[in-house]
């Protein structure tokens, strides 16, 4: 039933409401009106006036609620979208603080924990591996350069940590709604997160500990390098007083100040040396740190998302929502994966048509899937269509490989499999399904379902689910 209808149950009035909102231009009236309609739902929007909203804005929301269903899941969707769009209504003015991205990073540090499903304890400022550096990462200046800026807040700020948090937010609890994520999907999504979430805080332990001794290995070769030229110079020195017929006092020496000056001009080229490397190895720093701590900020909000919203809506309990206190743990459940999959007749042509999708499109039909295929995996597809030679490495990057430099086709995103040795180019995902079903069955393991089984089992289920949700 079209909620919008005239026929529609009465319990869906809050969305008629809604809805005739979003046409309202700002003032006083829309305001008032808005909190009236979210008044009958478990959330409101931080900035319930839909006034402060773009025009952009109303006519997404518009579209968004034209699908809703349950009025509860739709006033959770609404506020969580309105959530998102904090940037707009100034209200993250009072937050900025551009001149200080340390501040930003900080804040990262400090505000987010892991959940006590990630089986790690405490704040992430103590995970992160920066105590274990020691002194000589001091010299990394781990604020600038730290968060990407999206297109809605180009500014490194605490605001828009603040309206990160809410994009996420939204992100995943949207896509369990839209994908009719049953509590065993919620579950095993919220496992997903936080099994990377420990990835993370090692990788972040292993960034450290190599940048440590790049930054070591350099300051040992600065003073090797002076030792060197200290030594160069005391040899030329001792060189020309036996020239003259032994000891004597050079004061005053033409050739004594040419010695000192190529001392004095090896010295500053050694600590200019110094500083360009320092400087590359702090900005190499910087970048890979700032995106995993930006990862594991992102990861362990919608972990909390996941438990705080998607949990109560899969269970039925959206009435139950809310934005107070902490959010209960999701217990882990069955995946549904546990027992062999038994395939039919069409089953063969589902996979075919499913893999043949582009690579974008794949990724997110099998993250509606709550499907993570593991790098290793994919390399192997990529590697089972012998793009290139036997001696060439191939192996599944679809993101920039190494610097971006536009020119490049590894070096910046493109087609994920990438063939290096002569050169490096990149190639489609094959969509062949018998390579799919090779790797599949190679890296099985104990698992009850092989890949490629995982698709089609939690594919059968997901039709399932939509055919018994109310229209």
């Amino acid at each position: 039933m079209n909620p919008f209808h005239p026929g529609s149950r009465p319990r869906l009035a809050v969305l008629v409401a809604l809805v005739a909102l979003v046409a309202l231009s700002a003032g006083p009236t829309a305001g008032q009106a808005t909190t009236d309609a979210f008044a009958g739902g478990p959330l409101r929007p931080k900035v319930d006036d839909l006034g402060a909203y773009r025009l952009e804005t109303h006519e997404a929301l518009a579209r968004l609620m034209s699908t809703a269903g349950d009025p509860c899941v739709a006033n959770v969707a609404a506020s969580l979208f309105l959530d998102a769009h904090l940037a707009e209504t100034g209200l993250l003015e009072q937050l900025r603080s551009v001149d200080r991205p340390a501040e930003a990073i900080a804040r990262i540090a400090t505000i987010f924990a892991l959940p006590d499903a990630a089986g790690i304890g405490g704040n992430i400022a103590s995970m992160l591996g920066h105590a274990s550096i020691g002194a000589a990462l001091n010299l990394v200046s781990v604020g600038q350069n730290t968060l990407k800026s999206y297109d809605v807040l180009v500014e490194h700020s605490i605001g828009s940590l603040e309206q990160r948090q809410a994009i996420w937010t939204q992100e995943i609890v949207q896509k369990s709604i839209d994908y009719k994520w049953d509590p065993k999907l919620v579950s095993d999504r919220s496992r997903q997160l936080a099994d990377r979430g420990q990835v993370i805080v090692a990788e972040m332990q292993d960034l450290g500990d190599r940048t440590e001794v790049e930054i070591l290995k350099l300051e040992q070769d600065f003073r090797a390098e002076l030792e060197r030229l200290e030594r160069r110079k005391g040899d030329r020195i001792d060189a020309l007083r036996e020239a003259l017929g032994g000891p004597r006092d050079l004061a005053g020496s033409r050739q004594l100040e040419v010695f000192e000056k190529e001392y004095k001009d090896g010295e500053q080229t050694a600590i200019s040396n110094r500083y360009a490397k320092l400087t590359a190895i702090t900005e190499s720093y910087e970048r890979s740190a700032g995106q995993l701590i930006e990862d594991l900020a992102r990861n362990a909000t919608q972990q909390e998302a996941l438990a705080r919203y998607a949990w109560p809506i899969a269970r039925g309990e959206c009435a139950q929502i809310t934005r107070e206190g902490k959010a209960a743990a999701i217990p882990r459940l069955p995946t549904g994966l546990e027992e062999p999959y038994e395939r039919d007749a069409a089953d063969a042509g589902r996979l075919a048509d499913v893999l043949k999708l582009p690579h974008d499109k794949l990724m997110v039909t099998l993250e509606a899937l709550v499907l993570q295929p593991s790098t290793d995996f994919l390399s192997c597809v990529c590697h089972a269509a012998a793009y290139g030679r036997s001696h060439t490495a191939q192996f599944y990057h679809p993101d920039t490989l190494g610097e971006y430099d536009k020119r490049y086709a590894c070096n910046k995103p493109g087609d994920p499999c990438i063939v290096s040795g002569y050169g490096c180019m990149r190639y489609p995902l094959p969509s062949d399904p018998k390579y799919w079903e090779r790797c599949a069955a190679q890296m099985q393991g104990e698992a009850g379902q092989s890949f490629t089984d995982a698709i089609l089992s939690r594919m059968k289920s997901q039709v399932a689910r939509f055919q018994e949700a109310p229209k």
